[in-house]
């Protein structure tokens, strides 16, 4: 059983006990966090696709830790006027655990069509 959730522009699969890394949601480590923005749901009935959304479906997930992506380094060189151009980058990720993946029909609507 898998998920595709959308969050803040990006999409993750996500799965039962998956760590993942989104973008820094600044929530304390141990809060638990809902993503309710599915795009795709895959179970035991079949694949359950949304337009644009799974209606009624939800991921539980947990706050394991904040961490830091690799450091980017950017260099600008201009070749006649002799300056140069040093700057980096380093993403802050949130590490989340994947609890549970909700995934019930819509009201009034059978779990076998599409």
């Amino acid at each position: 059983m898998y998920a595709i959730a959308r969050d803040r522009g990006r999409q993750y699969r996500m799965c039962e006990g998956d760590l993942v890394r989104v973008d820094l949601m600044g929530k304390p480590v141990g809060s638990e966090v809902v993503f309710d923005d599915l795009l795709l749901v895959s179970t035991e009935d079949g694949i359950k696709a949304g337009r644009p959304g799974v209606e009624g479906a939800s991921v539980v997930a947990e706050v394991v830790a904040e961490e830091k992506g690799p450091k980017l380094k950017i260099m600008k060189q201009r070749r006649v006027n002799h300056s140069k151009t040093r700057m980096g980058h380093r993403q802050h990720y949130t590490v989340v655990r994947v609890k549970e993946i909700r995934a019930r029909p819509a009201q009034g609507e059978d779990a076998s069509s599409d």
